[in-house]
């Protein structure tokens, strides 16, 4: 799993931009040594909030530990990529976590249309658990989508008759007409750093985050591929929270 992280840029007329950043796995090994210092660089590189994802019930328990003691937000759940190794329980026990002070959001449900992951079938139906639940808690989700855009729509559209659905479609790898039905459906979207990697096998299907999409429903990643892989540089793996703010100018 990879440092990376998505940001909303904040300001106002004669006042400097505050930074969000909307998606930082801060609970993973890689910040064990240095993981306070990692959130003071970006504090002190203006970003004022930043949000851990959870992508497990055991790391649902730990973003919300960081987030009680560093300021932060929690964003729990169970990974579409990980809900085969979700144990009986594991649900139940993110599903509590919900009425914790720091949990302001559920985290990546959605669906990859990988067979070396979890099977489809499985992802969807914790898809629409987490729909079900943001929906009754009034919690945004963070939808994770990789070649599976047909299924999360249909997932999307179903679950929107039970009312409306908040969040933000992460890391966006689809086309134009994609975008355009998640912002139709009142979501978010956020550009990964696979925009940036032109001629690479990701970046060729998708769509950059220009116009048409409305300033204030996108959020940016930073310069971060989506995975690694073959096709994306390896110096290009490693970013940090405290980047966000120069990697927004850059976009």
């Amino acid at each position: 799993m990879l440092r990376h992280s998505f940001v909303i840029r904040i300001s106002s007329f004669g006042f400097p931009a505050v930074y969000f950043d909307t998606h930082a796995h801060l609970d993973q090994p890689d910040f064990d040594a240095d993981r306070g210092e990692v959130i003071s660089r970006a504090r002190d590189a203006g970003v004022a909030t930043i949000l851990c994802p959870a992508v497990s019930a055991e790391s649902s328990r730990a973003v919300v530990s960081l987030a009680e003691r560093y300021g932060l937000l929690a964003a729990v759940g169970i990974h579409p990529n990980s809900t085969h190794e979700a144990a009986p329980g594991d649900w139940e026990q993110v599903a509590a976590m919900v009425d914790l002070p720091a949990s302001r959001h559920w985290a990546k449900p959605g669906s990859t249309a990988i067979a070396i992951f979890a099977p489809i079938a499985l992802q969807q139906e914790y898809l629409d658990r987490h729909l079900r639940l943001s929906q009754t808690c009034g919690l945004p989700v963070i939808l994770h989508c990789r070649d599976a855009q047909d299924d999360l729509l249909a997932s999307l559209r179903g679950g929107r008759r039970a009312g409306p659905i908040r969040g933000v479609v992460h890391a966006f790898s689809g086309d134009a007409a994609f975008a355009a039905e998640c912002l139709a459906l009142g979501l978010y979207v956020s550009f990964a750093g696979n925009v940036n990697l032109l001629g690479t096998r990701r970046s060729s299907r998708c769509v950059p985050p220009p116009a048409p999409f409305p300033a204030d429903r996108v959020a940016d990643r930073d310069r971060q591929p989506l995975s690694r892989s073959a096709d994306i540089p390896r110096q290009a793996e490693t970013e940090r929270a405290g980047r966000t703010s120069s990697t927004r100018r850059r976009s």
